[in-house]
């Protein structure tokens, strides 16, 4: 099983290089791909010295780095779950750059799919074991507002979902195959849970752990 792991960033100069580095730790996915949507603080410059450091070693996983001008978060997933499509992958996990997700939950939204459960999978700050922890670390503000747009996503989509706006989900080969996102911006996490359900995909989520709160910068 071909497993990768897209990495969707905008100006995340202070969290990407470990997150990259973090990844290859774990030793569960065979290519990162980050799609760069037009960051001005350095963040290819660091992603691009890590490819040159791993070239040297002849090391798994392999990064590349694709570049597009600065056209929103939906489109550099669009082109994520593209470029992932085009290698073959039979999962595609997507993590934000943003201090906030731990690499070493990656194996909780790979088991899912792999064990046949499901094709969507959301890594949830809102259940399981952490979420108190979790809740400590959030701003106020943001938990609160997270919760708002559960609730958006859960009406309008008729499906019940804890962490609608997840920076940690997991997309099997027949979910990348079939869900349509058409938006460019941040809405692109509530559309992708409503494609999901109107195209009748399983969706599951599984608690997660945050690192803390996020660092400024990227998409919000």
């Amino acid at each position: 099983m071909k497993i990768i792991a897209g990495i969707p960033a905008h100006n995340n100069g202070r969290c990407i290089g470990s997150l990259v580095i973090g990844i290859e730790m774990e030793e569960q996915v065979d290519e990162i791909i980050v799609v760069d949507d037009g960051s001005t603080d350095g963040t290819v410059e660091l992603v691009e010295a890590r490819v040159a450091a791993l070239s040297a070693m002849e090391t798994k996983p392999s990064v590349t780095v694709t570049k597009q001008g600065n056209v929103g978060e939906g489109v550099a997933i669009r082109k994520l779950i593209e470029e992932a499509k085009k290698r073959d992958a039979d999962v595609l996990v997507i993590i934000e750059p943003n201090c906030e997700y731990n690499p070493g939950d990656i194996p909780k939204v790979l088991a899912p799919i792999v064990n046949g459960d499901a094709e969507f999978v959301i890594g949830s700050r809102f259940i399981g074991d952490e979420k108190e922890g979790n809740k400590k670390k959030m701003l106020f503000v943001r938990t609160f507002w997270a919760r708002v747009l559960n609730f958006v996503t859960n009406r309008g989509a008729k499906v019940k979902v804890s962490d609608s706006q997840s920076g940690l989900r997991a997309l099997s080969r027949y979910a990348m195959e079939t869900i349509r996102l058409k938006g460019d911006g941040d809405a692109v996490k509530l559309e992708m849970v409503m494609e999901a359900v109107e195209r009748g995909i399983r969706i599951k989520e599984v608690g997660i752990g945050i690192s803390g709160e996020r660092i400024s910068g990227g998409y919000d």
